[in-house]
C-alpha cells in the first residue's frame, strides 16, 4: 500500500485517485491494479522526481539515505501518467472528458465508414445488403463526424486560457510570448504526426487484404505527403485540391487534415487573443465596467466572415438539392469542410467560452450569473438532435439544407460551449452530466486521444481484417458491427497508448517551459 505524493511515494497507504479509479468499475479492477503496480516502484523504495518542494520536509532536508532513492524510468513515468490522473481542480477532469467521448465519437464514425473498406462511398444497403436496422444503426453514428468539432471547441477553450495567461505576464515580451507558443504547440502535434505517417504506409502496404481504399492512401502518400508535413494538407489534397494537383487524390492520410486546420487556427490565435488582452487592460486603466465580450471585435469579424464564407460556399455548389453527388461532395469536402475558414466557428466559440469562464471566476471586474440548469438541458438537447440529424444538407427542404449547412455545426458548438463553461464549474457536481465528465474512466483515453486519432485507420482495417478472416462480415448484423466497432476502438487505444507512451508524453517534457 502507498501514498503518492506529488513526486514523491511513500509505503503507507494507497493515494485517493488510485482508489477513484478502481472503486467503479469492479470488474477491471485486477487488470488495473497490475498495471499500477508495474508503474509503481517497489514497497519498500521511495522515488523522488524534481518537484521538491512538494515534498515532506524530512526529504527536502536531505534525511533519506541515499541507496533508498530509485529514479522512475520514462516509460514507466508515461506509463503512470497515461492512467494516473494527477490532483487537478474540475475544469481539468470536465475537459478530459469532452476530450475522451469526441475521439470515441470519431472512432466509431470512421468504424462506421469504414465497414466495408476504407473510403468506400458505395457502401450502401442496394450493394451490401445489409440489414435495415445495421443502416438504421448508422444513421446515427454516421454523424460523429461531430467529434471533430467538440475537438476544435476544447482547443479554442485550452488555448485562448492559455495563451491569456501568459499575455498578462508583464515581464515577458509579446513576441517571446508567441515563440514559446508556437513551439509548444508544434512539438505537442508533429513528432506523432511525422512518426506515424510512415509507419501508416509501411503497415498499409504490407496488409494482406490491402484493397482499394488502402492503396490509395498510399499513393496519396507518395504524392502529397510533403503537405502532411507542412502542415497544409486541408487545402492541398482533400477531396480535391485548392492548388490544383490531382483532384481525384484523396491525399496521404486524409483524416489528418484536422492537424492541419488546428496548426492554422494556433497560428492565429495569439493576434486574436493579445488584441482581448490589451483592449481589456486600457479600459481597466481608464475605470471602465468591463462585460466579458469586450475586447473581442476581431474575433466577431472572423466569426462573420466565416458565415457569410459558408453561405456563399453552399449557394456556389447548388447544395440545397436533397443528397450530393461524388461532383458536390468533392467541393463540400473541399471548400466548406476542411477550409480553415468555414471551420473556424467552433475554434472561436471554444475561445468565447473561455473567456466567460475567465470573467466569471472573479479574476475580472464584474460578475456574470452562472450558467442556469435551463441552458445545460437545451445544450444537451441540441447535442443529441445533431447527432440524429446531421449538420449534411441531405433533407428534401432548400430552407432547411440552408439552415443546417450553414449555421448547423456552429449551432452544436455553441451546445458544446455550453457544457464546457457548466463542467468547468466547480459548483456544478449536482447535474449528471457534469458528473459524467469528471468520471475519472475517461481520463486514459483523454490523455491518448490525439494519437487514438492517428492510429485508428490502422486498429479499424485490422478489426476488419480479423472479422473477414473467420469468415464473418462487420456489417452482416447490429451485434456483429457493434463487436466490431468495440474492437477498434479498444486496438486505437491500444495502439494511441503506446505511441502515447514512447512519443508524445517524452516530447512533451522536452518542451520549453512556459
Amino acid at each position: 500500500m502507498r501514498l503518492r505524493l506529488r513526486g514523491v511515494r511513500y509505503a503507507s497507504g494507497q493515494s485517493p485517485e488510485r482508489r477513484a479509479s478502481l472503486r467503479p468499475f469492479p470488474f477491471v479492477r485486477a487488470p488495473v491494479a497490475k498495471v499500477l503496480k508495474l508503474v509503481s516502484p517497489p514497497a519498500d523504495r521511495i522515488d523522488v522526481s524534481d518537484d521538491l518542494p512538494f515534498a515532506p520536509p524530512s526529504v527536502q532536508q536531505g534525511s533519506v539515505p541515499q541507496d533508498f532513492v530509485q529514479p522512475e524510468s520514462s516509460l514507466r513515468r508515461s506509463l503512470r501518467e497515461l492512467f494516473i490522473r494527477s490532483p487537478g481542480g474540475a475544469k481539468i477532469a470536465a475537459l478530459d472528458g469532452a476530450r475522451a467521448i469526441a475521439v470515441l465519437v470519431v472512432v466509431i464514425h470512421h468504424a462506421w465508414l469504414s465497414r466495408c473498406g476504407l473510403f468506400r462511398h458505395d457502401c450502401l444497403p442496394a450493394t451490401t445488403g445489409e440489414p435495415l436496422s445495421v443502416y438504421a444503426l448508422g444513421l446515427i453514428v454516421g454523424h460523429g463526424d461531430l467529434g471533430v468539432d467538440i475537438f476544435f471547441v476544447l482547443s479554442g477553450y485550452l488555448i485562448f486560457s492559455v495563451l491569456h495567461r501568459w499575455f498578462e505576464r508583464p515581464q515577458r515580451a509579446v513576441r517571446e510570448t508567441v515563440r514559446r507558443f508556437l513551439l509548444r504547440r508544434l512539438l505537442r502535434i508533429y513528432p506523432a504526426l511525422v512518426v506515424m505517417i510512415p509507419l501508416n504506409m509501411l503497415l498499409f502496404s504490407i496488409y494482406p487484404g490491402a484493397e482499394t481504399g488502402a492503396r490509395a492512401i498510399l499513393d496519396g502518400c507518395a504524392t502529397y505527403g510533403w503537405s502532411n508535413y507542412l502542415l497544409v494538407n486541408n487545402v492541398a489534397a482533400l477531396g480535391g485540391s485548392v492548388l490544383g494537383i490531382g483532384a481525384e487524390d484523396l491525399g496521404c492520410a486524409p483524416w489528418t487534415w484536422s492537424v492541419a486546420v488546428e496548426w492554422q487556427f494556433y497560428l492565429l490565435s495569439p493576434f486574436l487573443v493579445w488584441r482581448y488582452a490589451a483592449v481589456r487592460a486600457r479600459a481597466r486603466e481608464r475605470g471602465r465596467a468591463l462585460e466579458w465580450w469586450w475586447g473581442s471585435g476581431w474575433v466577431c469579424v472572423l466569426f462573420a466572415a466565416a458565415l457569410a464564407a459558408g453561405l456563399v460556399g453552399v449557394l456556389e455548389l447548388g447544395l440545397l438539392a436533397p443528397g450530393m453527388p461524388d461532383a458536390q461532395m468533392r467541393g463540400y469536402m473541399q471548400w466548406l469542410y476542411s477550409n480553415p475558414l468555414t471551420r473556424c466557428t467552433p475554434y472561436l466559440i471554444g475561445m468565447a467560452a473561455a473567456a466567460y469562464r475567465l470573467h466569471t471566476d472573479g479574476r475580472e471586474p464584474g460578475h456574470v450569473a452562472p450558467v442556469s440548469s435551463w441552458w445545460l438541458r437545451g445544450a444537451l438537447a441540441t447535442v443529441a438532435a445533431f447527432f440524429i440529424l446531421g449538420v449534411l444538407p441531405y433533407y428534401p427542404w432548400p430552407a432547411l439544407n440552408l439552415y443546417l449547412a450553414v449555421l448547423g455545426r456552429t449551432m452544436f458548438s455553441a451546445a458544446v460551449a455550453v457544457l464546457l463553461v457548466v463542467g468547468a464549474n466547480a459548483g456544478h457536481s449536482r447535474f449528471r452530466s457534469v458528473r459524467l465528465l469528471r468520471h475519472p474512466v475517461w481520463y486514459p483515453l483523454a490523455q491518448a486521444s490525439y494519437s487514438v486519432y492517428l492510429w485508428q485507420f490502422v486498429a479499424i482495417e485490422a478489426a476488419r481484417w480479423g472479422f473477414e478472416s473467420v469468415g464473418l462480415v462487420p456489417y452482416q448484423s447490429v451485434a456483429i458491427w457493434s463487436l466490431f466497432a468495440l474492437i477498434a476502438v479498444f486496438l486505437s487505444f491500444a495502439i494511441g497508448a503506446f505511441s502515447y507512451m514512447l512519443i508524445e508524453r517524452p516530447m512533451m517534457r522536452a518542451r520549453p517551459a512556459a
